[in-house]
């Protein structure tokens, strides 16, 4: 009687642990989603900020003392335009504002607005907070 017992609960354990693990199993696999196109990318790059508009790439690097706003091919990868930052900025989030550019830094509470299309600088301004990112519309 008492290895009747020990067996069914053996038998019963095996059961719960096997549902479990098909169950984990199933849960950890996802579909949904499929990669289509891979495209090449500065590995130097950190990217903050990214921009698609009128078939170009626009991209906020930031690194401390290396933080750039860049137009990138996005076939090749190769950077088209860019524009450096002054070492104490940490580049961040980044929109387009009609043909202007507007790039937010990390902690100096200092924003800088481009020209799209040479990547001058045409003005900065200041804000409160973290300049993480922010919504264009």
């Amino acid at each position: 009687m008492f290895g009747r017992l020990i067996l069914g609960i053996c038998l019963l354990l095996v059961a719960i642990f096997s549902a479990a693990r098909a169950n984990a199993q199933h849960v950890g696999h996802s579909d949904g989603y499929q990669i289509v196109h891979a495209y090449p990318h500065d590995p130097d790059a950190f990217t903050q900020g990214l921009v698609y508009v009128d078939g170009h790439l626009y991209e906020s690097a930031g690194r401390n003392g290396k933080s750039s706003v860049r137009m990138v091919d996005l076939s090749t990868g190769q950077v088209l335009q860019h524009y450096d930052l002054a070492p104490e900025y940490f580049g961040e989030g980044l929109t387009n504002w009609g043909s202007d550019l507007v790039q937010l830094t990390w902690k100096t509470r200092l924003g800088f607005v481009y020209d799209r299309f040479s990547l001058a600088e045409k003005r900065t301004f200041h804000y409160e907070g973290e300049g993480w990112g922010f919504d264009s519309r």
